[in-house]
């Protein structure tokens, strides 16, 4: 049995997006989760899925080609932080631009949608090496994952009954 899972949300090219936003180059706009020299740099953001959760699901079944399909509607959450001077200004224009026409067509055309953003936090830097403030954000932005698996059906059956 093949089983395959296509998520929607794409952190390179949402990191992309960040980075247009906010007119920084994408090397700038960091996902946390891989390892990463952070010391060469005054200012940098990070991105991090920090949750994702199903609000509702949809099961159909193919029977021409034998698939069964689920679409899973989810909610999911990715944390940004922005280091350096200007980091709380970041997030706020970041925030502020999530809402722009231009933003959703792209959201669109990545077949994700925004929700909504929690509150702007005002952090001190939890990195050793970086000694810069910090501002946070968690975007939250709904994605439909879609996973397929081939289920086959029998043909016919043979039984075998017993006499005693």
């Amino acid at each position: 049995m093949a089983i395959t899972t296509t998520c929607q949300f794409d952190i390179d090219k949402i990191r992309q997006l960040i980075a247009d936003i906010l007119s920084l180059p994408k090397y700038l706009v960091i996902d946390i989760s891989q390892s990463n020299d952070l010391t060469a740099y005054t200012q940098f953001i990070t991105v991090l899925i920090k949750s994702q959760y199903e609000i509702g699901s949809e099961i159909d079944y193919d029977a021409s080609s034998e698939i069964e399909i689920i679409s899973s509607l989810n909610e999911l959450t990715l944390s940004v932080n922005a280091y350096g001077a200007n980091g709380y200004d970041e997030i706020n224009k970041l925030v502020s631009s999530m809402n722009l026409t231009s933003v959703w067509e792209r959201l669109k055309t990545m077949k994700i949608g925004y929700l909504r953003s929690s509150q702007i936090q005002h952090l001190s830097t939890d990195l050793p090496d970086v000694k810069e403030p910090c501002a946070h954000v968690d975007l939250i932005f709904s994605i439909n994952n879609v996973t397929r698996a081939d289920v086959k059906r029998g043909e016919s059956v043979q039984i075998i009954t017993e006499v005693n």
